[in-house]
């Protein structure tokens, strides 16, 4: 049976609750609803801190009526997905890369809440192949070499459909061991990522390449299910409020600001990606909405003519 805030707030919503209450000669006050969003695959891992409190900022901004925690139970992202299309109590909200496929499944809140930051990609290589990549130009330069990505992950098709060669790993943790073993040659993380996994898997057998990016218009989003308008309304105004009042530009820039500094994109040699698989609906017309390198000429904006290299 599905908790019992669920019966009660749209009545609360309604004024029916309110009307019989009033009726009666009790009082009503809209109670604090709960929604719970996927915990870590992994402990200690850090890099889901951003969105949990850009959640909860969202949330606060829309009113406080919902407040968002852990869910009990661990679970790949794929598996959460479903869960959630399927209306399976445990998970009320998750946040993913976007495409077709999942906003068929689920309701998205159409704000892209890492700014891009997903469509920009550095390689995790081992440290005696450190210069691996210096001398790569182009995709058909890339493409002999052997990337990593996670089996269900949007960025696996995405970067197949460039041309590069890419095999899917079940495991997120078997990547890295993967890439340690030799068994593929590079690992492309998402900018915001890697900094945060070096600290989490503390070897010296990996390292940071310095030489290219890759970038592709991307979206990740808050999803809900489809069952959920109310939950979705929320979120999308607590955003849209923390975009107007700066709220949430400041707390990307203190979770994201030294990361994206140390990446220096600008000295980088930037590959342009199509992207098949982003909704025509992505607001790639809000500038606003997506992250840039400090200098102009270092890449384009999402969805216009990639800078020549």
């Amino acid at each position: 049976m599905p908790p019992l805030h669920r019966f009660f707030t749209p009545w609360l919503r309604s004024g029916l609750l309110a009307f019989l209450c009033a009726a009666l000669g009790c009082s009503v006050r809209a109670a604090t609803v709960t929604v719970y969003h996927p915990p870590p695959e992994v402990s200690q891992d850090l890099r889901n801190i951003y969105q949990t409190r850009l959640l909860a900022l969202a949330l606060k901004k829309a009113g406080g009526q919902f407040v968002a925690e852990p869910a009990a139970r661990v679970m790949p992202k794929a598996r959460a997905i479903i869960e959630l299309a399927q209306g399976v109590p445990g998970i009320d909200i998750l946040w993913a890369m976007t495409n077709v496929e999942r906003e068929l499944q689920l309701l998205p809140i159409r704000i892209p809440i890492d700014k891009g930051l997903g469509g920009w990609r550095i390689a995790l290589v081992r440290r005696q192949d450190a210069d691996r990549l210096s001398v790569v130009q182009d995709v058909a330069e890339l493409k002999p070499l052997l990337a990593g990505q996670g089996h269900d992950w949007p960025d696996l098709k995405i970067l197949q459909a460039a041309g590069l060669t890419v095999t899917g790993v079940n495991s997120y943790v078997g990547l890295f061991s993967m890439l340690g073993r030799g068994r593929i040659d590079y690992l492309p993380r998402g900018i915001n990522e890697v900094a945060s996994e070096m600290n989490l898997l503390r070897t010296a057998d990996l390292v940071v390449d310095e030489h290219i990016a890759l970038h592709y218009p991307a979206a990740m989003y808050f999803f809900v299910s489809r069952s959920r308008p109310d939950l979705a309304l929320a979120v999308q105004q607590g955003l849209e409020l923390a975009i107007k009042d700066g709220s949430f530009e400041a707390l990307f820039q203190s979770v994201h600001g030294a990361r994206l500094k140390a990446a220096r994109v600008q000295r980088r040699r930037v590959i342009e990606l199509p992207n098949p698989y982003l909704p025509a609906q992505t607001p790639l017309q809000r500038a606003e909405l997506w992250w840039r390198p400090l200098e102009a000429e270092t890449a384009a904006a999402p969805g216009s003519k990639p800078a020549q290299r």
